[in-house]
């Protein structure tokens, strides 16, 4: 059969079990074929899958469900909904106006830079490009684990191509064991002479254009010890502040000669500081070749798992190829925004309602995880408000609803901290996974439910029974 045919009555099936089941009804991707008009051929199915999954037509819920058809009915197979399709437009404000037009040419950006993605051979899902987005907002540093060959280094390197960002990228060595190799040193045999390393090189590079996004990707971050040749960096993105409407951080603690020479050649790195609009992504992959990351690093970070692989799927090398890139100048504009809330409070006073509500769902998750020793607190807090603001100010829902949104955050900001043994650490998990399924725990009010943290989790609780400890790494 012809694919656009295919491809057409695939779409008029899933029309028909939307029509007939709501816009609400979660599904195996098999239930679509009872309602198609004519017989699309096995081999052609899993092609149409990923085509209605970048037409907007359905969305993975990040869960798992059984198959419907006779062939494999009962097998565990991912489950999905309607996708942006058949998502009511946002509703009026108060003053019956829609929306900032802004909002909406985000949401347009980044779907036209999925299709852009895809004619360059890579495919990724509306829904994990817009989480990127968000989290390149919401941190200055980005970590993407997953299994080697699914993207976690193209992603940030196509994403910073197409938006007309700067870019550079550090391959990490496994003998890096201080700040040298990144920030640079004072050569032993010329003590006048700095030799600058790659990432004192790309803030130097970022600072001549203030208003262009950059983009430093550390290649297999974690084959030396984070914290042992970052965490300086760790420590200067705490400074983060405001001063006289500009973003500001203590300088960068580099090596340089001492006393300065006159005329002093180092004088600009002297006071260097880290720019806003720099963002650090890092690729990790987690085995016995590679360290795990300290709380120092999960807690500054948002952590993104890249594992999402469908072998079925493949690149039109076609659609969005005549996209030009000014299309996505919005999203350069956005993530460069001086403007962007560097302190909760920021966030908070533009939007006490989205942070109110994210905090209220942390509270329940600290709590609970409480009795076994687990903990997190402000600095988690505020990265999630400020991933929330982002996610509203631009009008995402279309892209990602609001309950996706805060599953994200849970997943990515507070199940990495989770680790340990025992049967009440046990206790706890089967509590909270309750809970994440939206499920009444008494006394804490019911959560939306979080399929992909309440998916993560149940791997990680049958970890713990199987092996007697558990870790967010690896499940």
């Amino acid at each position: 059969m012809d694919l656009a045919k295919a491809y057409q009555i695939a779409e008029d099936a899933v029309t028909a079990l939307v029509k007939d089941k709501g816009s609400q009804h979660k599904f195996p991707f098999d239930a679509i074929w009872k309602y198609a008009k004519s017989d699309v051929p096995s081999r052609q199915r899993p092609a149409m899958q990923r085509k209605l999954l970048t037409g907007g037509y359905i969305e993975p819920t990040g869960g798992f469900t059984t198959a419907e058809s006779e062939s494999r009915a009962g097998s565990p197979t991912k489950e999905y909904r309607p996708g942006p399709k058949f998502v009511q437009p946002p509703a009026k404000s108060k003053s019956g106006t829609q929306p900032a037009q802004g909002g909406a040419s985000v949401a347009s950006a980044l779907t036209n830079l999925v299709a852009a993605m895809d004619s360059r051979g890579f495919i990724v899902l509306p829904e994990q490009l817009t989480n990127f987005y968000l989290a390149l907002l919401s941190s200055p540093l980005v970590i993407m684990t997953g299994t080697s060959g699914t993207g976690k280094s193209r992603l940030p390197w196509l994403f910073a191509e197409l938006i007309g960002s700067g870019f550079k990228k550090v391959a990490v060595q496994p003998q890096w064991d201080d700040n040298s190799d990144m920030f640079g040193y004072t050569s032993p045999l010329q003590t006048t002479q700095f030799i600058r390393g790659e990432f004192t090189l790309a803030i130097e590079e970022a600072t001549k254009k203030p208003t262009v996004p950059f983009v430093v990707l550390l290649d297999e971050m974690n084959l030396a010890a984070v914290e042992h040749y970052f965490s300086d960096f760790l420590s200067v993105i705490e400074t983060r502040r405001r001063q006289s409407g500009s973003v500001i951080t203590d300088s960068l603690p580099l090596d340089l000669p001492q006393p300065p020479q006159s005329p002093d050649p180092y004088a600009s790195l002297r006071s260097l500081p880290l720019p806003h609009h720099v963002k650090v992504v890092g690729t990790a992959n987690m085995d016995e070749t590679t360290r795990s990351f300290s709380p120092k690093v999960l807690d500054r970070a948002f952590s993104i798992e890249f594992e999402d692989v469908d072998l079925s799927a493949f690149p039109s090398q076609a659609a969005g190829s005549e996209i030009k890139k000014s299309e996505f100048e919005i999203l350069a504009s956005r993530i460069a925004d001086s403007q962007n809330p560097v302190s909760v409070g920021e966030a908070y006073s533009k939007n006490p309602e989205i942070c109110q509500e994210a905090a209220s769902y942390l509270e329940t998750i600290r709590v609970i995880l409480a009795p076994s020793g687990l903990s997190f607190a402000y600095r988690t807090r505020d990265a999630v408000c400020y991933y929330m603001y982002h996610w509203q100010r631009d009008n995402l829902t279309s892209l990602l609803p609001k309950e996706d949104a805060l599953d994200y955050c849970v997943l990515q900001k507070v199940l990495p901290k989770v680790h340990g043994q025992g049967e009440l650490l046990n206790q706890v998990l089967e509590q909270l996974k309750t809970w994440l399924d939206g499920k009444k725990v008494e006394p804490y009010e019911n959560s939306p439910g979080f399929v992909r943290s309440s998916a993560k989790l149940d791997r990680m609780i049958k970890r713990l029974a199987a092996d007697g400890t558990t870790t967010y790494w690896g499940t």
